[in-house]
């Protein structure tokens, strides 16, 4: 018997039995949706407080499932859930036992993450570390860099990096293989004018080695250049035999690109301009070729002339 056959009371009955079955559904649904679960989001775990005297290996991963209690709206609903990128753990208890309890540490978690959604555990809960003897070394940092200056401008002395040596602690075997320290690469574009910034040193990927600071003042001194011409008498070298060399022309002229400030302070004295004798002893060169041995720091050459010559040996 069709639904459309019935009585009009039998409809009405049946109608009001759905719309009660109905109601009842969605108020158990919205009890449960408010009722509490828990639900687990994996997160990286980020030491801080490090023990002293003592270099530390983590025996598990770096990352931790937190178990969150929320609501079940919470618990269907993603967008509604807390994802931490990371959370702070606490080594200080590590200066006098082996281990950590993650649970120990739920408050200080909680208190960071800020939510109404509570941390009520972790998987592992127990963090196990292995420790040897910790050692203290300073060592050089080292500054990557990209840099590309404005037309006629250049760097016109060193590079000063404030500090200039980092602290590093560790196991003595991992320190003996730390020569320096990179700092993140500095790139900069069009430099016309002195630059002071801070750049952060590249981030430690060795768990159980602790580096101090994390940043250093970097100072490019930067200046306009301008080019100069200096004639430089040209010495010969490896005239092992003795022999009485006259080359023609006896000077070259050298063009360096200079800074304005050290224009009047450069002169031939501090240029070394050779020829080498043993390219005509065994290569059996007609001409010797002109070589720049030595300039004044942060010059750049820019051209020889001549950069052949010819010469006579008598023997």
């Amino acid at each position: 018997m069709s639904f459309l056959n019935l009585s009009k009371l039998k409809r009405k009955r049946i109608t009001v039995v759905i719309t009660c079955l109905l109601i009842a559904i969605l108020g158990w649904l919205l009890l449960a949706l408010n009722n509490q679960y828990t639900y687990s989001v994996k997160t990286i775990m980020l030491y801080k407080n490090f023990p002293q005297n003592r270099a530390f290996h983590p025996l598990q991963s770096d990352t931790v499932d937190l178990l969150v209690k929320g609501t079940g709206w919470e618990l269907i609903f993603e967008k509604f859930r807390i994802k931490p990128e990371s959370v702070d753990i606490d080594l200080a208890k590590l200066n006098r036992q082996d281990f950590l309890v993650f649970s120990n540490q739920l408050p200080e978690i909680n208190k960071m993450i800020n939510s109404t959604q509570k941390v009520v555990g972790a998987d592992p809960d127990t963090l196990y570390f292995n420790f040897t003897k910790s050692y203290l070394r300073k060592i050089p940092i080292r500054l990557q860099r990209q840099l590309i200056y404005k037309n006629q401008f250049g760097q016109s002395a060193d590079i000063e990096l404030k500090p200039a040596y980092v602290n590093i602690r560790g196991p003595l075997e991992i320190l003996d293989s730390l020569k320096f320290w990179v700092t993140d690469t500095l790139k900069l574009d069009n430099i016309d004018k002195k630059t002071v910034l801070t750049v952060k040193l590249k981030n430690n990927a060795v768990k159980n080695v602790m580096v101090f600071p994390t940043t250093t003042q970097v100072t490019i001194p930067v200046e306009e250049f301008t080019e100069k011409i200096i004639e430089v008498p040209i010495k010969v070298y490896n005239n092992n035999a003795f022999h009485d060399v006259n080359i023609y022309p006896r000077k070259a002229f050298i063009t360096l690109k200079v800074p304005f400030s050290k224009y009047h302070k450069i002169d031939a004295d501090r240029i070394v301009a050779s020829v080498d004798l043993n390219d005509w002893k065994y290569k059996k060169h007609r001409q010797l070729t002109v070589r720049v041995l030595k300039i004044p720091d942060f010059c750049e050459l820019v051209n020889i002339d001549p950069i052949k010559v010819d010469f006579l040996i008598e023997k």
